[in-house]
């Protein structure tokens, strides 16, 4: 039972929670979702309140989503080394006692036991797929979601002891990795099997889900992942500015009568195949450009590759400003997604607005071709810059700096004083010169659709697409 200073702390801002945890003399008898309040406060829990029989009680939690996702907010001030430890002795305890378990709940339910009085003794087992272990009809229905339950906790404990994340969110990205890498080389054949066995476990029995466990498991994984991911992305980037059109590359597309009719350099698609990085600038072409609005000092800004195979930008090019860009910087892209991402990206986690949810979307590994052709609407590039902060990490930020006004069909007069006033040329793209076949592409998905986006929270979906 929770104390008269849980009251107090779960209702209290930040600094007052800080000063109020102190009080509190043991947490070992606080429930799961009282101790989750308590780590959601974004603060540090005093080394005394995380010892004794608390480590026990997180570290045997059943269901690996829940202990997940409560030792990722403990995690962010606090030092859970000895926690993980523990976890993952309870993780070999329970691959080598499961099937065993597993056997006696089954001879119980065939023996007379009713199926809930077998639950209730045995839930530790199979209490991470509620939605298997409730509305039974029939015998054998009891038997399939038994085992579909004992399949999914033990793929669960593989991938969280060598990950630290959910399965479903994991096989995400290996699926990401290991399609890039099928039109980009950079992974060995061993990384391969050992990426695509991880992706096998939920067609694997207990025992060999255990054995490919014992053959990774004094593997950082972790720290593997990361780095094989940091490469594919670096190549991505290096596919985006390897085939957009920049600086080095525009002249060749240069109209000579359009350019001197207008006074500004002026480059024109005319049918042919190109690609560009355009960011759209919320600045209604109605009044004219000027230099400070071509630098957004923020945190992150939301870019577009279009191209020749697409043509679609986030605001119309006839009534705002769409401004062309040299290049991706190599180590600023922070989310590549087909369409909207829904994406809002701060760096400042103690000074967030109030919609700062990021965005729950794949962060997608895509050549060129496939991103700008995946979709018939718009895709998303979050970019990170420099802010107006002065700080190591902003200093070595590169500003993107744009070279072009992006127009469909028609430069307005505004496009060309804009163009002058800011050192810009134009691009002009002549749209119907294009014939673009959208039949087979997808156009904005909803908010809500939850195959294309990460787990965040524990009653998220995480079966679905799941071979369970």
């Amino acid at each position: 039972m929770s104390s008269f200073y849980y009251e107090l702390l779960v209702g209290s801002k930040l600094e007052c929670s800080k000063i109020i945890v102190e009080n509190i003399s043991s947490l070992d008898n606080y429930s799961y979702d009282e101790l989750l309040s308590i780590f959601s406060k974004d603060m540090y829990i005093p080394d005394r309140l995380l010892s004794g029989g608390i480590i026990d009680k997180i570290s045997t939690i059943y269901n690996v989503k829940k202990y997940r996702h409560l030792i990722n907010c403990l995690g962010k001030n606090n030092d859970v080394d000895d926690i993980e430890f523990l976890r993952r002795k309870y993780y070999d305890y329970f691959l080598d006692n499961c099937s065993i378990i597993y056997n006696k709940m089954i001879n119980e339910i065939n023996n007379g036991v009713s199926v809930y009085e077998a639950l209730n003794k045995y839930l530790n087992c199979f209490g991470g797929y509620d939605s298997c272990l409730s509305g039974f009809f029939t015998h054998d229905e009891v038997f399939d979601n038994l085992k579909k339950s004992l399949n999914y906790i033990t793929s669960e404990v593989v991938v969280d002891y060598l990950f630290r994340d959910s399965a479903y969110n994991v096989f995400l990205d290996i699926n990401e990795l290991l399609d890039f890498s099928n039109y980009v080389d950079f992974l060995s054949e061993d990384d391969r099997k050992i990426y695509s066995s991880i992706l096998s476990l939920d067609d694997m029995g207990v025992s060999d889900k255990k054995g490919l466990l014992e053959s990774l498991k004094d593997h950082d994984m972790i720290s593997k992942f990361y780095d094989d991911y940091k490469l594919a992305r670096d190549k991505m980037v290096k596919l985006f500015n390897d085939s957009i059109l920049n600086k080095s590359n525009i002249d060749k597309y240069k109209n000579l009568a359009l350019s001197d009719m207008y006074g500004v350099p002026v480059y024109e698609m005319d049918g042919n195949d190109f690609y560009v990085l355009v960011k759209a600038i919320e600045k209604r072409k109605d009044s004219l450009l000027s230099s400070s609005d071509l630098y957004a000092y923020i945190d992150g800004s939301s870019f577009s590759i279009d191209g020749s195979n697409k043509l679609s930008t986030f605001l119309d090019t006839n009534l705002y400003y769409n401004l062309v860009y040299d290049h991706v910087p190599v180590n600023q892209l922070v989310h590549v997604f087909e369409v909207d991402s829904f994406s809002k990206y701060y760096r400042d986690k103690n000074n967030l607005p109030y919609d700062s949810n990021g965005t729950d979307r794949i962060n997608r590994l895509y050549t060129t071709d496939k991103l700008v052709g995946a979709s018939s609407s718009y895709d998303e590039l979050v970019v990170a810059q420099p802010n107006k902060k002065d700080d190591e990490f902003n200093s070595m930020l590169e500003q993107p700096e744009p070279f072009a006004i992006y127009c469909y069909d028609e430069i307005s007069n505004n496009d060309v004083l804009s163009a002058k006033n800011t050192g810009l040329g134009i691009i002009l793209v002549r749209t119907k010169k294009y014939d673009i076949d959208n039949s087979n592409r997808v156009s904005l998905f909803s908010k809500d659709d939850k195959d294309i986006s990460y787990v965040q929270r524990v009653d998220d979906d995480d079966t679905r697409n799941r071979r369970l």
